[in-house]
This record gives structure tokens, C-alpha cells and sequence, in this order.
């Protein structure tokens, strides 16, 4: 174990301290009571005080209080001598990760250009920002690389989405290895005191985004809670005893165990330039970076340029445009953050009697006919080119205008078809107002012949409306395998925003549910599990909530791919079930490319006949806006016997 004593001996003669964390959580004052004296600027505003970099120097003695050139409390006449200097203390400041007046990716880059010594601060700013003679500055970071990465959290705000989400990005650029090195405190540490709130219960109210994050830090992974600082007491006591001292403990403590567990000199127990540099060559050749610097600007200018549309009319190509660039933004960050280890949910299907984009769909739409018998469209993109395309509608089902894609279709004949499950109560109640939606962005496919279901449905009994549920790429699914739920209820620790809840699915070796196994070709082989766990988000659902969605992909050899983008089901079932006759083939391929956007209604189902011989894929190109037939006004054709063979 390590003791005080033992700390204080292993204590480094250098120890270099980064502060991060959200524009007004306490940074600078942070870094003030460390080095016992006002050398960063730090004062309420509702614009980021610290726009760069900058770092400051202080020479502790044995007890932790700074020594000042100059100041006579520096003899000691009861030592009979001078203090000597114990520890030279080094804070780095760093601009907000949620910056108010500056782009996330350009404050990550330069952070992690001066902690690697590669970047240096402006003197002229420096000198404007310090109100001090600046003694003990300097205008670079050096080589030295970072002891401790101290994440300051304000116990008076909450931890929000796209505070967590900005970690992560900071996390990719500084390296994984850096959480070994970090800490987190609660500023304003005081008003959970006088709340009578013990930090162990603030953390356990706290969203799961924040906890997952704690465990990954070196500090916290064994429980620790985060250490509650107070800059500014107002009891009568110092900020060198509510804030300089605990924090210095905590990071003493970690750096011991780092040097520890490499078995090195303290001195040595450092993320160094050559880890930083690792990581952020890494962060520039990941292409979600780049697209994340483009979108932030791009968002940027939705929010506050020609592009917000404000004072009179809206050009409708920029609104499309702004449409657009805000799905692709989302879909990106939510790529991202899954990667990350803090998945995002992108916007989620809309709830029924809901407008989307213009449409408005649900129990109200009186231009649906509720009611429709099974019937087929042949040649339904009739004059579009590409294969003949047939679509099959029963009740409400139907296609939306928001809808622009490419369906490649290779090796035969398949129909793809979307219902509304049985648990969810339409198929027993036709005059029931239509729930279901789908929706997919990016690229959906499926190779090879064994089928695939993915199913989104309330769960037996229930009476409320079933979730929606966002998948984010990348999705990948090798056959035969059943993938279901981890835990079958919502709980708390699912939490990932406001309305928002995570599920994780996992292989399982359960055989194929009966309202499925007629969708798929299978063989004697049993279900992998061997497969990646896939984690999707719930919108709509509560802890406690029973959860069913499932994922299923038939004989060995069919994989189903979900990449560049989002696939997103609300009492939905998605099946793609290749022709019977193909049994023996492997060759069968779709795929769609875009925003595919329908209504099951009941059931729908989109089908093409290709050559069994013809292995390149085949686009039917369906335009955005593109009138189908029913709305037309075309009759279409009710076969005989049973629509869903």
C-alpha cells in the first residue's frame, strides 16, 4: 500500500498537470490554486476566458506551499536555514472542449501541439491576458509530456452529451494511454457540502456516459470517486486546504502507481511526446476526423451564418442543404462516439402523427387508406431504367418523398420486405393507426442467400407503442447467428441522453423464433457465437421497460453490412428473403445505397428479377420525390392465395 510517507518519498521533483474540461467548469482558477497565486486569467463570462494554451511554473517546498523569490517567509529561522524547493509544479491551461468561441477540432490540434512542445503561445497574448509580471511563464509546453490530466468537472452544471462526446475526441487525439494518466474533480466543491451530498451519491446520480468514463481513468477505475475542490472558500478556510492539497494528493497517488506498474522513476511516469505524437498522427489519418472538422464549421454556419435562415423567406435548396448537412452530421459524430466507447443516438424515427420533412404520417393522415387488401405493383420505377422493381403494399404501408437511393440487386430473384410485427397488435386490429417506420442512411446489404431479419417490435403484452431503435455503423453480421439483448429490461445504467437508452446485443445460441424461421434458408450448422457485440439506441422506452429486438442472419456464408451511416426501426421488422429456388446458391446480393424511408403500414415488400447468372450488381434508382404508382391513383393487382409466399 502507499502511504503518505511513501508518496511524499516517491514524489517526483517535476510534476506537470493539464487541466481540461468545459468552458466554465473552473480551469483557470484550478490552476491558480495549485500554484498559490492568480497567473491564469479567471473570472465568470459567458464567452472561454482562455482562447490558448498557456502554462505556468511553481516552486513547492516539502509542505506543498509555493515558494516566491524575494519573500521573506522564505528563511526559516526555526529550520535554522532556507526552504528548499521540493517539487517544480508545471500547469498547463487549455481552451474549453465545448469552447464558446472556437472549433473543437482546431482547440483539440493545438492542445495536443503544445503538450508535444510543437506549438507555442503567442508572447504578446500572453502578456495581454496575464495581469501579473508573467514571472515563472513560459511560451512553450516542451517535451517533457504530462504526469497527470486532471478533467475538471463543476459539481454546479450538469454533465451533458456533447460534453462527453468532446472527451472522446480529446482522448483520441492525446492517445488512449492517456487515461491511465487521469483525474477528475468537481469544482465548487463547497455547495455539495452545504447540500449535505456526499460525492459517492452525486457520482451515482450521475448519466452512465460520465461513470464509463471515470472507470477508463487511472484514478477512479478501482471506484474512487472524483475529488471535490473548492476555489473559493468561503468558510475562512485557504484554497491551498480545499483545493491545492487534495488534488496534489490524488496525482502524487496516481503517478506512484504508474511508476509502480512500469516499474520506472517517478520522474519518468509520464504520457510522453512520443505517445502524443502516436495518437495524433493516428486522429489525422482516421477519415471521421477530417469529416468532423468540415461538419463542425458546417454547423457551425447553420447555427449562426446565411444558412440559419433567419429574417424573411428560406431558400428551400439551402433548407435542404442544412437538412442534409445535419443528418450527415449526426451520423458521423454518432460513428464517432460508438467507436469512442460513448454512442450518440442520431435523430431517431419520429413518433406517429408526427411531420417529417413535410410528410405527416400516423393516425391522422387522412390520405392513407388504412384498410388496403394485399396489392402489387409490377414495374413500379417504370421509365427510371435498371431492373423491373415490384412493390407490394397491405394496409397503410408506403413510401415517403424523402426517399433517394440505389437498390443493387445481383444473382437472382429477392424481395426485401418490411412489416409491422405481430406483437405490435395491427395484424389482430386492421383499423389500428399504423406505428411502424424504417429508415437507413448510408449503405444496408446483404451477401449471400441465407436471409436476414432485424426486428424491432413492443414486447409481448405490452400496451404502448414499440421503441425506436437506431443502429450506427459499422454493422457487420455473419450468418448463421441470432443476435439478442444482453439484459432484457432498460435500466439506468442505460442511459446515454434525455430519452434515450442503450441495448446491447449479443450472439445467442436460441434457435430462430417461429415468426421468422420461414425467412430464412438454413443449414445444420449451429449459431456462431463468435460474433462482435452490436449496441443500438432506444428511443421511447424507460428503466424497467421489457426490450425485444432481435437480429438474425440465415445459413453460413450471408453476411449483413450496415455501413456509413444509420438504420433506424420502430415496430419494423426488415427481412430480405432470397428466391427459393437459389437454395444452392451463394452468389445473391442486395444493397442500398441512400435514404430509404417508408411506412410498413402493414407489410411492404420490394422485389426484383435478375439474372441467377449475373453477378454485377444491378442499381434501380428510386429519385427523391418519385410518385408512385398508388399515389397515382393505379389500381395495382391483388393476386390470388397468400400475399406473403
Amino acid at each position: 500500500s502507499l502511504t503518505r510517507a511513501s508518496l511524499r518519498v516517491m514524489a517526483p521533483t517535476r510534476l506537470t498537470v493539464v487541466l481540461v474540461g468545459q468552458t466554465g467548469n473552473g480551469k483557470s482558477a484550478t490552476g491558480n490554486s495549485l500554484l498559490g497565486r492568480d497567473a491564469f486569467v479567471a473570472r465568470r463570462s459567458l464567452q472561454s476566458v482562455t482562447g490558448r494554451c498557456r502554462v505556468r511554473y511553481a516552486a513547492l517546498d516539502a509542505d506543498d506551499e509555493p515558494i516566491v523569490p524575494g519573500d521573506p517567509a522564505v528563511v526559516d529561522e526555526d529550520a535554522g536555514g532556507i526552504r528548499r524547493p521540493s517539487t517544480v509544479l508545471r500547469v498547463v491551461d487549455t481552451p474549453g472542449t465545448c469552447d464558446s468561441g472556437a472549433l473543437l477540432e482546431d482547440n483539440l490540434r493545438h492542445i495536443s501541439a503544445f503538450l508535444r512542445g510543437e506549438e507555442r503561445t503567442d508572447e504578446s497574448a500572453a502578456a495581454a491576458d496575464d495581469d501579473d509580471d508573467d514571472d515563472g511563464a513560459e511560451s512553450g509546453a516542451g517535451d517533457e509530456g504530462l504526469h497527470a490530466l486532471v478533467l475538471v468537472l463543476s459539481a454546479a452544471t450538469r454533465f451533458t452529451q456533447e460534453e462527453a462526446v468532446a472527451l472522446e475526441r480529446l482522448v483520441q487525439r492525446l492517445g488512449e494511454g492517456v487515461m491511465r494518466h487521469s483525474v477528475a474533480i468537481f469544482t465548487r466543491g463547497g455547495e455539495l457540502a452545504a447540500d449535505d451530498v456526499r460525492v459517492d451519491d452525486f457520482v451515482r446520480s450521475a448519466p452512465p456516459t460520465l461513470r464509463q468514463l471515470l472507470a477508463r481513468m487511472g484514478h477512479h477505475a478501482d471506484g474512487t470517486p472524483p475529488i471535490l475542490v473548492e476555489n473559493v472558500p468561503r468558510d475562512g478556510s485557504s484554497r491551498a486546504s480545499t483545493a491545492r492539497a487534495p488534488l496534489l494528493a490524488a496525482v502524487r497517488e496516481l503517478v506512484a502507481r504508474v511508476a509502480a506498474e512500469r516499474r520506472c522513476d517517478v520522474n519518468q511516469a509520464t504520457h510522453d511526446a512520443r505517445a502524443l505524437t502516436a495518437a495524433s498522427d493516428a486522429a489525422d489519418a482516421d477519415p471521421s476526423t477530417a469529416a468532423l472538422a468540415v461538419l463542425d464549421r458546417l454547423k457551425r454556419r447553420m447555427a449562426s451564418g446565411p444558412m440559419a435562415g433567419g429574417g424573411g423567406g428560406t431558400d428551400p435548396r439551402r433548407s435542404a442543404m442544412a437538412e442534409a448537412a445535419t443528418r450527415a452530421f449526426s451520423d458521423l459524430q454518432a460513428q464517432f462516439a460508438a467507436r469512442a466507447g460513448a454512442p450518440v443516438a442520431a435523430p431517431a424515427v419520429p413518433p406517429p402523427g408526427c411531420e417529417v420533412l413535410g410528410v405527416r404520417f400516423g393516425a391522422s393522415s387522412g390520405d392513407r387508406v388504412v384498410d388496403r387488401e394485399w396489392t402489387e405493383w409490377t414495374n413500379a420505377l417504370d421509365g427510371m431504367g435498371g431492373p423491373s422493381l415490384s412493390v407490394g403494399l397491405r394496409g397503410a404501408g408506403d413510401v415517403h418523398p424523402d426517399t433517394a437511393c440505389a437498390v443493387h440487386f445481383a444473382g437472382g430473384t429477392c424481395a426485401f420486405r418490411f412489416r409491422v410485427p405481430v406483437e405490435c397488435g395491427v395484424w389482430k386490429d386492421r383499423n389500428r393507426a399504423p406505428g411502424g417506420r424504417f429508415r437507413s442512411s448510408g449503405r444496408v446489404a446483404v451477401v449471400g442467400d441465407g436471409g436476414f431479419v432485424v426486428s424491432a417490435a413492443a414486447p409481448d403484452g405490452a400496451s404502448r407503442d414499440a421503441p425506436a431503435v437506431t443502429f450506427h455503423s459499422p454493422v457487420f453480421l455473419q450468418g448463421p447467428c441470432h443476435y439478442a439483448p444482453t439484459n432484457s429490461i432498460v435500466t439506468d445504467d442505460d442511459w446515454v441522453e434525455e430519452g434515450v437508452y442503450k441495448c446491447e446485443l449479443a450472439p445467442c445460441s436460441d434457435s430462430f423464433p417461429a415468426p421468422f424461421a420461414n425467412d430464412f434458408i438454413t443449414d445444420d450448422d449451429d449459431c456462431r457465437l463468435d460474433g462482435p457485440r452490436v449496441v443500438c439506441m432506444l428511443r421511447g422506452v424507460k428503466p424497467g421497460d421489457a426490450v425485444n429486438v432481435r437480429a438474425m442472419v440465415g445459413r453460413k456464408g450471408t453476411r449483413f453490412e450496415l455501413q456509413g451511416g444509420s438504420m433506424s426501426l420502430r415496430a419494423c421488422d426488415f427481412a430480405m428473403m432470397p428466391s427459393r429456388e437459389r437454395r444452392e446458391s451463394a452468389s445473391f446480393s442486395f444493397a442500398i445505397d441512400g435514404v430509404l424511408d417508408l411506412t410498413p403500414g402493414v407489410d411492404v415488400a420490394l422485389s426484383a428479377r435478375v439474372s441467377p447468372d449475373q453477378t454485377e450488381n444491378t442499381p434501380a434508382t428510386i429519385p427523391k420525390g418519385f410518385e408512385w404508382p398508388w399515389k397515382r391513383g393505379e389500381p395495382g393487382r391483388k393476386p390470388a392465395g397468400d400475399p406473403s409466399e
